[in-house]
């Protein structure tokens, strides 16, 4: 029988042991789950080309059904209690180190192939466009993924943007985010005590607090304002909006239609009250 200091020592070990190769099976599932070699068109090159994509299915293949071992193991291992766990436990580790070899060493052997495989394709290339000769290949269509769009971007449909994110980051006075025909989307930052100043439009404004405390003066009229309040401001109310806070009062706001120059940007209040040209 295990002396109980040595059956604690191991099960510390294999509590260190876990996350550290986890970490190191996930990495090398994620390159062999990954890993495309190229191919091409031409009629020498597509034999490979196929044969090549066939080994790569019988790999993905292959790891499910690790995946399903290891699976098992880990359920064993969950059902357990008391001593018997640390030997399951020690199973799904095995099972993780042994996993990890032999994706390792499937991937070295491949690995000639595929250069072998993608100088065939450079050759073609030279001679008939690198991009014909990759796209035919039926490894690169299988690695092929729709391109990632931007954080924000403006189309003839509009404008699409995370308004949250965009306004708890935004350092400016007023930046002008957007404009349309008959609206437009800013960001302002006020800092501790200043305030928009007293103004009246002929346009229609709605104003959301994204962080921050302040207050809203509408004609004459004071009210409270905090994180999350939104409030509309019509055409012709003299208003002004003070931050009340000790930190940054973020807010966005929707004028209809706009009201300032598109593409502005003040990065302070003095500067936008020196901006003459600023509304349209």
């Amino acid at each position: 029988m295990m002396p109980m200091a040595d059956k604690y020592e191991r099960k510390n070990m294999i509590r260190r042991l876990i996350p550290l190769v986890t970490s190191a099976m996930f990495s090398a599932t994620l390159m062999f789950a990954q890993m495309a070699p190229p191919g091409g068109p031409t009629p020498a090159a597509m034999p490979d080309c196929k044969a090549m994509m066939q080994q790569h299915e019988d790999m993905q293949k292959h790891m499910a059904e690790m995946n399903a071992k290891l699976q098992s193991l880990v359920d064993d291992m969950n059902r357990v209690k008391g001593s018997a766990k640390v030997d399951k436990i020690a199973a799904v580790i095995n099972e993780l180190v042994t996993q990890r070899a032999m994706m390792q060493k499937q991937m070295m052997d491949m690995q000639p192939a595929m250069m072998n495989h993608m100088m065939e394709h450079m050759k073609s290339g030279m001679m008939k466009g690198m991009t014909d000769s990759m796209s035919g290949c039926p490894m690169m269509k299988e690695g092929e993924k729709p391109a990632q769009e931007s954080e924000n971007f403006s189309t003839m449909n509009g404008y699409i943007t995370n308004i949250e994110e965009q306004t708890l980051k935004n350092l400016d006075f007023r930046r002008v985010l957007f404009t349309a025909p008959h609206s437009q989307l800013v960001l302002m930052s006020l800092k501790a005590g200043e305030d928009i100043g007293k103004e009246i439009h002929k346009v229609d404004q709605f104003i959301r607090i994204e962080r921050g405390d302040g207050k809203v003066i509408l004609n004459g009229k004071e009210s409270a304002v905090h994180t999350g309040f939104a409030f509309v401001i019509p055409a012709g109310t003299e208003h002004n909006v003070k931050n009340t806070g000790a930190g940054e009062l973020k807010l966005y706001t929707i004028y209809s239609p706009p009201q300032h120059r598109d593409g502005t940007i003040h990065k302070t209040k003095a500067e936008a009250e020196k901006d003459e040209g600023d509304h349209p």
